[in-house]
């Protein structure tokens, strides 16, 4: 990384530090951070001391300030481009994908950053003051400036993703919604998880903290997510970008569960079968799926250019093939089933799975498409869903004709899940010859 591309040098980083700080800003941050904890602390004296008040109140209002708000203004500084139609004028200013993102991720939100700064210098003073140990409050410091940046680049990560799949839909309206949702979902993970596991977790054979473990966590998602984004930046930059990181990433992710397996084998590739599904839809509805990037991936493939197929291939590919692979693993360390029904199950998967992606794909070739992974999402939710719920209204075995899942072995009985199998091979056989009939229609 060149000396250019990083700290007061980036020419991203001054333009955005111009624009965020006036001279008086620095100093009003100061005084309304005084005030709001003074407040607290005149509130509260008769409960706690006031040490402990700030060690309360600092870290909320480090979340409302440097989190939320600086997660809008990291979105603003993406979402002022496009609006602005400047975007393109950036992309070929010759900065590079790292200063594209360090100089908006930080320098688009350095004024939340200065207040957040400041809550975390009070925090820890006050911290020490009550007996915490410095181990400890490096920790905590480590976990919130982890939030934060993970909120920040994952709002920044949506927006880049949206206006590269469709620039005309990119908004503040869905990656701000991500962000201000997000956070609260995680508080609610936290929670839930918190209360059905205990104060101590085993990882890797040896008892953990939670709280430790959450914030290793966080800390592995952010540089997962710092790495995503600069992927997305060199994409946009029209760099070439390979697969093996996307594959390396739920990989990674796969050995991180595996840990709380306590060796169970067929626990952890149950869990990597979760994991590599879930990962299979994301990427299918975040990424392009017209036609024209089709055409660009075939004349690739064509010319035999192995470069240019892997900078265009979709990253659902890959997790297509692992869903594949985990299912079949999962289904022969399962146990008390016979081989014949472990491969009938596995052609079962592999039906629902090639249902889904035929059918989204469908809905993405239809003329002036402009809310068919919506589309594509609602009518995923009624098959698994509602048609699941109708059918559990009906007698065994017929209930299995509307219930997908049905073709996992362990979810009910050989007559029911072969109904399903068939069900399922007729809906895939349908689904891809509706896409093959708008594929060469269009």
């Amino acid at each position: 990384m060149s000396k250019a591309s990083s700290g007061w040098r980036n020419p991203e980083f001054q333009r955005n530090l111009w624009l965020e700080i006036s001279p008086i800003r620095p100093l009003l941050m100061p005084g309304l951070i005084a005030l709001l904890l003074f407040v607290a602390v005149a509130v509260y004296q008769n409960y706690k001391s006031p040490a402990e008040i700030i060690v309360y109140v600092s870290p909320v209002c480090f979340a409302l300030l440097t989190i939320f708000w600086g997660s809008g203004l990291a979105l603003s500084s993406l979402t002022r481009e496009f609006s602005e139609d400047t975007w393109d004028n950036q992309r070929m200013s010759g900065l590079t994908p790292w200063q594209m993102v360090w100089g908006k991720l930080f320098g688009g939100t350095i004024y939340a950053w200065y207040g957040g700064v400041i809550l975390l210098a009070v925090t820890a003073v006050s911290a020490v003051l009550t007996g915490m140990p410095w181990g400890r409050i490096l920790l905590y410091g480590a976990g919130l400036v982890s939030l934060a940046v993970l909120c920040h680049a994952a709002s920044m990560l949506g927006d880049l993703t949206l206006w590269h799949k469709n620039p005309s839909t990119a908004n503040l309206v869905r990656p701000r919604l991500i962000a201000i949702l997000g956070l609260p979902s995680l508080f609610l993970v936290f929670y839930i998880l918190r209360t059905h596991i205990g104060p101590t977790v085993v990882w890797w054979s040896k008892n953990w903290p939670f709280l430790d473990i959450t914030i290793y966590t966080l800390i592995a998602m952010t540089l997962w997510v710092l790495l995503g984004l600069w992927q997305a930046m060199r994409r946009e930059l029209l760099l070439h970008n390979r697969p093996w990181w996307w594959l390396v990433f739920m990989v990674f992710w796969m050995l991180w569960g595996v840990g709380f397996t306590e060796n169970n084998w067929e626990v952890f590739f149950k869990f990597c079968v979760v994991l590599a599904w879930f990962g299979l839809y994301l990427q299918l509805f975040s990424e392009r799926k017209d036609q024209g990037a089709w055409l660009r991936i075939i004349a690739a493939w064509k010319q035999r250019n192995l470069s240019l197929i892997q900078h265009l291939l979709p990253f659902w590919t890959i997790n297509f093939a692992l869903v594949l692979v985990l299912s079949l693993v999962t289904l022969l360390l399962t146990q008390n089933v016979s081989v014949q029904s472990k491969l009938l199950s596995f052609l079962g998967i592999t039906a629902l799975v090639t249902r889904d992606i035929a059918w989204t794909l469908w809905l993405n070739l239809a003329p002036d498409a402009r809310r068919a992974d919506a589309a594509a999402i609602l009518s995923l939710i009624m098959v698994y869903g509602l048609l699941s719920a109708l059918g559990n209204l009906l007698p065994s075995p017929a209930d299995a004709l509307f219930m997908p899942l049905a073709v996992i072995p362990t979810f009910d009985g050989a007559s029911s899940r072969t109904i399903a199998i068939l069900s399922i091979l007729v809906q895939a056989i349908i689904a891809l010859w509706l896409f093959y009939g708008r594929w060469r229609v269009r």
